[in-house]
């Protein structure tokens, strides 16, 4: 091998150590070391803060379409809705069930409860939009005055 070349290889052969050396050596802050790892607790503990959020505003787009519509037709959809936390509940715990013999489980399951739950909340946002109509037009004529502190069946 020529000199040159052996002087090159060197060359290199340090700057990798030097940048791998730098590398290890470098002092983290927090936000790195949270960045790079989190535990399956730690995880469930946040998810577990996601979905409270979650049920918290599907559960705000619900009562406002209970005001909206009235105690009288809101009841109607009582059904629909204990339909919906069945469907939710299954469809989770079966996928929690999937990584049984692993920690990923109870995450997949709180992942999932958050979508269904989400996508519920988007649903009924986008195809109840009439509810927005119905709330101008009884504040108008004053007729939904004593639906709004109806109390709200489950």
């Amino acid at each position: 091998m020529s000199t040159l070349r052996q002087r090159g290889l060197a060359v290199v052969a340090a700057a990798l150590m030097l940048g791998a050396f730098a590398c290890s050596e470098r002092p983290r802050d927090k936000s790195d070391a949270a960045a790079d790892t989190m535990t399956t607790p730690t995880m469930r503990r946040e998810l577990s803060s996601d979905l409270r959020a979650a049920e918290q505003a599907l559960q705000q787009i619900q009562d406002s379409v209970d005001v909206a519509l009235g105690p009288e037709l809101a009841v109607r959809l009582v059904p629909l809705r204990e339909a919906f936390v069945t469907y939710r509940k299954q469809q989770c715990e079966l996928l929690k069930d999937v990584f049984k013999d692993g920690t990923y489980g109870p995450v997949a399951e709180l992942e999932c409860l958050i979508h269904l739950t989400d996508s519920r909340r988007e649903f009924i946002e986008e195809h109840y939009d009439f509810i927005e109509r119905i709330e101008k037009s009884a504040r108008g004529t004053g007729r939904a005055k004593g639906a709004r502190g109806a109390a709200r069946t489950r």
